[in-house]
Protein backbone atom coordinates (compact mmCIF):
# COMPACT_ATOMS: atom_id res chain seq x y z
CA UNK A 1 0.00 0.00 0.00
CA UNK A 2 1.63 3.18 -1.03
CA UNK A 3 0.02 6.72 -0.73
CA UNK A 4 1.76 9.74 -0.65
CA UNK A 5 -0.20 11.06 2.45
CA UNK A 6 0.95 8.37 4.36
CA UNK A 7 4.14 7.65 6.28
CA UNK A 8 3.99 3.67 5.95
CA UNK A 9 6.96 1.34 7.82
CA UNK A 10 5.68 -1.69 7.08
CA UNK A 11 2.98 -3.57 5.78
CA UNK A 12 1.58 -6.89 5.41
CA UNK A 13 -1.60 -8.35 4.36
CA UNK A 14 -2.87 -12.13 4.22
CA UNK A 15 -5.95 -14.21 4.34
CA UNK A 16 -6.66 -17.20 6.28
CA UNK A 17 -10.45 -18.50 6.49
CA UNK A 18 -10.87 -17.95 10.13
CA UNK A 19 -9.41 -14.44 10.05
CA UNK A 20 -10.37 -13.27 6.80
CA UNK A 21 -9.08 -10.30 4.98
CA UNK A 22 -6.05 -8.98 7.37
CA UNK A 23 -3.47 -6.04 7.39
CA UNK A 24 -0.94 -5.34 9.76
CA UNK A 25 0.83 -1.65 9.38
CA UNK A 26 3.58 0.58 11.19
CA UNK A 27 3.14 3.51 10.12
CA UNK A 28 3.45 7.68 11.34
CA UNK A 29 0.11 9.38 12.59
CA UNK A 30 0.37 12.60 14.77
CA UNK A 31 4.30 12.41 15.21
CA UNK A 32 4.02 9.02 16.96
CA UNK A 33 4.53 5.41 16.08
CA UNK A 34 1.28 3.52 15.53
CA UNK A 35 0.58 0.32 14.96
CA UNK A 36 -2.41 -0.92 13.44
CA UNK A 37 -3.94 -4.34 13.09
CA UNK A 38 -7.32 -4.83 10.88
CA UNK A 39 -9.13 -8.26 11.01
CA UNK A 40 -11.78 -9.85 9.13
CA UNK A 41 -12.25 -7.23 6.61
CA UNK A 42 -15.73 -7.44 4.23
CA UNK A 43 -13.74 -7.78 0.92
CA UNK A 44 -10.13 -8.39 -0.41
CA UNK A 45 -8.94 -4.26 -0.44
CA UNK A 46 -11.86 -3.68 2.52
CA UNK A 47 -9.17 -3.49 5.23
CA UNK A 48 -7.22 -0.27 3.41
CA UNK A 49 -10.68 1.83 3.87
CA UNK A 50 -11.11 0.25 7.42
CA UNK A 51 -7.05 1.72 8.36
CA UNK A 52 -7.86 4.84 6.29
CA UNK A 53 -10.89 5.33 9.07
CA UNK A 54 -9.16 4.40 11.34
CA UNK A 55 -6.25 6.77 10.55
CA UNK A 56 -8.82 9.75 10.40
CA UNK A 57 -10.28 8.47 13.80
CA UNK A 58 -6.82 8.80 15.38
CA UNK A 59 -6.12 11.87 13.89
CA UNK A 60 -9.25 14.08 14.40
CA UNK A 61 -12.06 11.63 16.90
CA UNK A 62 -14.17 12.03 13.97
CA UNK A 63 -16.07 8.57 13.69
CA UNK A 64 -16.34 7.61 10.03
CA UNK A 65 -19.48 5.75 9.34
CA UNK A 66 -19.60 1.96 8.95
CA UNK A 67 -20.70 0.88 5.70
CA UNK A 68 -24.20 -0.92 5.21
CA UNK A 69 -22.29 -4.07 3.09
CA UNK A 70 -19.78 -4.26 6.15
CA UNK A 71 -22.63 -4.55 8.68
CA UNK A 72 -24.55 -7.13 7.14
CA UNK A 73 -21.38 -9.22 6.40
CA UNK A 74 -20.93 -8.79 9.98
CA UNK A 75 -23.73 -10.42 11.07
CA UNK A 76 -23.11 -13.09 8.32
CA UNK A 77 -20.02 -14.16 9.89
CA UNK A 78 -21.18 -14.32 13.37
CA UNK A 79 -23.81 -16.69 12.11
CA UNK A 80 -21.14 -18.60 10.83
CA UNK A 81 -19.62 -18.52 14.31
CA UNK A 82 -22.29 -19.46 16.08
CA UNK A 83 -23.08 -22.17 13.38
CA UNK A 84 -19.45 -23.46 13.69
CA UNK A 85 -19.43 -23.26 17.40
CA UNK A 86 -22.82 -25.23 17.74
CA UNK A 87 -21.56 -28.27 15.43
CA UNK A 88 -18.23 -28.36 17.12
CA UNK A 89 -19.74 -28.70 20.34
CA UNK A 90 -22.20 -31.46 19.01
CA UNK A 91 -19.17 -33.69 18.20
CA UNK A 92 -17.45 -33.02 21.17
CA UNK A 93 -20.35 -34.54 23.07
CA UNK A 94 -20.33 -37.32 20.64
CA UNK A 95 -16.79 -38.06 21.10
CA UNK A 96 -17.10 -37.73 25.22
Amino acid sequence: MYRDNWNIQLTKTGFTNAAGHCLIMRTVINQRPVALVVMDAFGKYTHFADASRLRTWIETGKVMPVPASALSYKKQREAQMADAMLKGGAQTAQND
